[in-house]
């Protein structure tokens, strides 16, 4: 049973509590599924918990917007976005900027550097499912649910070949244009702000070995 929010609920701490209380209910359910084998019951309850996650992001917004009308207002009416030469004056030397946009089955990505910019893109088949899993391999690593610390190095394995695939099909098109910036701001869209990119592996390093990232709502 999915719990309703309506915006004059925002307010209502118990709202948003029940929403995290069912929601970790539910990942332990599926981490329970997941040590069992249960694809169906994984797949089913990973639904729920992105419904539940969506719930939770929009009363983060509706609260945010609630504490501070003015600023949200400032937000929408006031200065346009940077152009592309403020943002590059901005960056320092060594700076890159990666902003990422889904694009229907592709993914395209602008890297900002303070001397040129490049344009990167790829294939998203298949990218919903591979961070789903994901997602539900970390919760399994958190180790929330004892019945699954039996299977930890096999969980370890798993996220990790997660995680190289997910850095050949977003990062490694990308890689040569960051090259060896020190210090890398990450803009993701949709649902790549769930993935960990500083956890991505080139299958010798993490990604966080080579640069400095900071993550960047919008």
């Amino acid at each position: 049973m999915a719990l309703g929010l309506e915006r004059g609920d925002v307010a209502n701490d118990a709202v948003a509590d029940a929403l995290r209380t069912r929601l970790q209910w539910t990942r332990d359910q599926a981490g329970l599924a997941l040590a069992d084998g249960d694809a169906k019951a994984v797949a089913a309850f990973g639904q729920q918990a992105h419904a539940l996650e969506q719930q939770l992001l929009e009363a983060w917004r509706f609260a945010q917007a609630a504490a501070s009308p003015v600023a949200g207002a400032e937000a929408i009416d006031g200065e346009p976005p940077p152009s592309l030469a403020t943002l590059q004056a901005a960056l320092a030397p060594g700076d890159a900027w990666v902003q990422y946009h889904r694009l229907g089955a592709r993914w395209i990505a602008a890297v900002v550097t303070r001397e040129r910019v490049h344009w990167a893109d790829g294939d998203a088949t298949g990218l919903d499912e591979r961070l789903e899993a994901l997602r539900f391999q970390l919760e399994a690593l958190r180790g929330a649910v004892p019945a699954l610390q039996a299977h930890a190095a096999q969980l370890h394995e798993r996220t990790r070949r997660h995680l190289q695939a997910l850095h050949r099909q977003l990062w490694a098109p990308l890689a040569d244009a960051v090259g060896a910036s020190t210090r890398v701001f990450v803009v993701p869209h949709r649902n790549l702000h769930y993935l960990p990119f500083a956890a991505l592996h080139d299958g010798r390093q993490w990604l966080v070995e080579r640069h400095e990232l900071a993550l960047v709502p919008s």
